[in-house]
This record gives structure tokens, sequence and C-alpha cells, in this order.
């Protein structure tokens, strides 16, 4: 009788690790696929942004003796801009509404590199008569510009009209981009025209003949889609 109640608590125990194994089997393989599904999700993800992202500018050109203007240099991109031209040699004019941010970004770049030249300058797009003051001063001070950098923009504003009376989204990412270009095609010997995604303008890559420049000059080598 106490060998038959032996038997009867093995074979128990061993049903129930039995069990036991198999719901821990049946859980780990869940598991596996959880973990196999989510590495898939991942390196999906990062292939398709290496196909959407396009190739990296990896190009280790000096820019000594060039002078750069770039908008909104105080942040984001721009600031980012305004530091790896600055390590390239350039003179960068950093055109920005908040001067005491300017020159804290300034003191950033500073930190990371001792080389180029950075100029701040006070620029707020939003007001013509401060676009015409700053090429103004620009051109007197400058005598020529290679490269300008429209980066700066605004976005998510309620809706506010700017002291001209234009609404705060197209004076600024528009009509102040496109009379400050105006205003500087003189000094825009061999000028790139760029803009970020945030400006929603179009790109223009730019040469300007020798000579007294003028809109007709320009030579519109791509234009993005809004």
């Amino acid at each position: 009788m106490y060998a038959v109640a032996c038997r009867s608590v093995v074979y128990n125990s061993f049903f129930v690790l039995l069990r036991y194994t198999h719901k821990m089997w049946s859980l780990l393989t869940h598991c596996w696929t959880w973990i196999a599904a989510g590495v898939t999700a991942g390196l999906g993800v990062i292939l398709i942004r290496r196909l959407v992202a396009g190739k990296v500018f990896q190009s280790g050109a000096s820019l000594n003796g060039k002078t750069v203007v770039v908008t909104g240099a105080s942040s984001g991109i721009g600031k980012a801009t305004a530091l790896e031209l600055a390590k390239r040699g350039a003179r960068v004019i950093m055109a920005c509404r908040d001067i005491g941010k300017a020159e804290k970004a300034v003191q950033d770049i500073r930190r990371q590199t001792s080389c180029g030249q950075l100029i701040v300058r006070k620029l707020d797009l939003a007001s013509m008569k401060s676009v015409r003051e700053f090429s103004a001063c620009t051109c007197k001070e400058e005598e020529s510009i290679h490269v300008l950098i429209n980066n700066a923009g605004v976005y998510g504003y309620p809706y506010t009209l700017t002291e001209d009376g234009l609404e705060m989204h197209m004076a600024v990412n528009h009509f102040g981009h496109f009379l400050l270009v105006h205003l500087l095609l003189d000094k825009l010997q061999v000028a790139v025209v760029c803009t970020s995604p945030s400006t929603r303008l179009p790109f223009y890559c730019t040469t300007l003949n020798a000579g007294r420049s003028s809109l007709r000059k320009l030579s519109v080598c791509q234009t993005h889609a809004l």
C-alpha cells in the first residue's frame, strides 16, 4: 500500500512538473516571438530611415576667407550650422532676433571651437524695417557675402499681424527672407541660398554673374514643393 501511494505521488508530481514545464515553454516561446517582432520592427525603422535620409555630407572643405550669413543662428539647426561653419574657418554673421540668446550661442560655440569668426547682428524677420536695417549694415560692413542660409522660421503662432500688417508666419517665413535676399543681392557674388524645412521656403542654388546683380540673374537649380 505504501509503495502504491509513493508511486501515485511521484506520478502526480511528474505530471504537475510536465504541465508547469509546458506552460513555461509556451510563455518563453511567446516572449521570444515578441522579442523577434520588436527586433524586426526596429531594424525595419533603421533601414527606412537610412533609405529616406539620403547621404550624409562628409566634405572637409575649408571656408577660410568666406563670409556666411545664417538667420536664426541662436538655437537648433541654425546654431549647429554656425558651429560647423566656424569649425571650417568661415566668418559667420549670426542674424538673430534675440541678441542675448545669440551671444549665449556664441559662448557655447566657442567652447567647442576657436576657429572662424562669429558676429552677432540684430535681425527680426517679422519687421521689414529690421530687415532693411540689417541689410544696410551688412552691405556697409562686408565686401561680399559668399553664402546666405535662410534658416529662421516660426510655426504654431496664433493669428497675429506684424507692424507691417502681415500675418506672422507669412512675414517671417516668406516675405522677410525674400526681402533679405533681394537687399543682399549686390553682395552675393557666388551665393547659395538655403532654407531649412521649418522656414517653408523654396530651396535655391544661385550663381550671380560679376557686376551689378538683379533678380533676373538668379539661376534656379532646384525647387522643393511646399
